[in-house]
């Protein structure tokens, strides 16, 4: 399960899932739940442009205050007994599912850290 907790007001703490594939000669991470990508010569190289492609749109939304509008946009959803408003110390999750027009072969990749976001 794919999830995104903000710690405090700088901190976010995000865990996905993505896959990583080879596509005209480059390497793909994809993340169907952000809708982001990241790609490079090697899979190392695309998992690398993927994270700072992730920590940008984490960034970007806070500075906009508008994280939690992007990820529902994307299909997540709280937790249970959590409510819709202020995402400090709450947890959105989105479910694994079958996503349409993505490789069928590749290397799934688990991709969790803990970002230190400019608010």
């Amino acid at each position: 399960m794919e999830s995104i907790k903000r710690i405090d007001e700088r901190t976010i703490e995000i865990s996905l899932s993505t896959i990583v594939f080879e596509e005209d000669g480059l390497f793909v991470c994809l993340s169907p739940a952000l809708n982001t990508s990241g790609y490079g010569s090697s899979r190392e190289d695309a998992i690398e442009s993927f994270k700072i492609v992730v920590e940008d749109f984490i960034e970007d939304n806070l500075r906009k205050e508008k994280l939690e509008n992007a990820l529902l946009a994307l299909g997540w959803a709280y937790d249970d007994k959590e409510v819709h408003g202020d995402l400090d110390g709450k947890t959105l999750k989105r479910e694994m599912s079958e996503y349409s027009g993505i490789a069928t072969q590749g290397v799934f990749y688990a991709y969790s850290e803990t970002i230190a976001a400019v608010a």
